[in-house]
């Protein structure tokens, strides 16, 4: 199987410095992988763009191009900025942008089915049901009740190819779908009004035990869940073995905008285990 490459986080057109550093992910991509026959397999989990305006669709789509040129598989799922300005006014018309920009030729519906070499990805929309002049407000996330049971279904139905080898399952959105258990009370006070993903119990309690693998974005904060923190081990309490929260693989700090590290997960599959590796692009 080839490997899993998660990014996320790009927000193209955000400012001159993070377009660059942007540009620079995807251009370090190549360069590391463009010869190899054996190229990770992209997972981009949202906020590809800074407001989900079409100039800025544009720019990320000749970067996406540039993947898929060198022969790059690429999988999407949009985040808050992919539908509005500084992702605090989401608009279901912007979502139609981000199909034209990756998905020209393909139907997209959620959940996202995309099967390549031994993974089966289920790509979730966390802005589905967070749209609308009041709803669409400010920066946390909805699945809807129809979209987090479906993909239940789709898991249920994948889990005997899942316990016999012949797949493994990865989740992926853009919000997280829970709070990081070190957080301050500030800091959740701050999540819990408007940057959460409103419907992430929901959506946690009809996952437990059925995927290898949950990705996702959002926060800029890069952790592997298998870690300790805040006292917790999440992997063990939602029976996922491989819970990953990605930072911007821009890697443009949010306060002093100035470049930094650009992180990414590198996620590989040995002996029946999946195990993630955090690298810098």
């Amino acid at each position: 199987m080839r490997p899993l490459l998660h990014i996320s986080d790009l927000h193209f057109g955000r400012n001159d410095t993070t377009t660059r550093e942007a540009k620079a992910a995807i251009a370090a991509i190549i360069a590391r992988w463009g010869g190899d026959a054996n190229k990770p397999i992209i997972v981009a989990t949202g906020d590809i763009v800074q407001d989900g305006e079409p100039a800025q669709y544009e720019i990320a789509r000749v970067e996406i191009e540039r993947l898929r040129a060198a022969g790059f598989e690429v999988f999407l799922v949009p985040g808050n900025h992919d539908y509005g300005r500084m992702g605090s006014h989401a608009e279901a018309r912007r979502f139609t942008y981000f199909k034209e920009a990756f998905y020209p030729t393909r139907l997209v519906a959620y959940p996202d089915v995309y099967r390549i070499e031994g993974w089966t990805i289920v790509g979730l929309n966390s802005m589905k049901a967070e749209c609308g002049f009041v709803d669409g407000l400010l920066a946390d996330g909805e699945l809807g009740p129809d979209q987090i049971s479906d993909a239940n279904l789709v898991l249920r139905q994948l889990q005997e190819e899942r316990k016999s080898g012949r797949t493994k399952l990865v989740v992926a959105l853009h919000h997280h779908p829970f709070l990081f258990p070190d957080e301050s009370p500030i800091k959740k006070l701050g999540e819990l009004v408007g940057h959460r993903l409103k419907d992430g119990a929901d959506l946690m309690h009809k996952i437990t035990g059925l995927t290898d693998v949950l990705l996702f974005g959002h926060d800029h904060r890069e952790w592997d869940f298998s870690k300790e923190l805040g006292g917790k081990v999440l992997t063990t309490d939602y029976d996922i073995p491989v819970i990953l929260s990605c930072g911007t693989t821009s890697g443009v700090n949010d306060i002093t905008q100035e470049p930094g590290p650009r992180k990414a997960w590198l996620i590989e599959e040995a002996g029946g285990q999946v195990r993630p590796r955090e690298i810098t692009l």
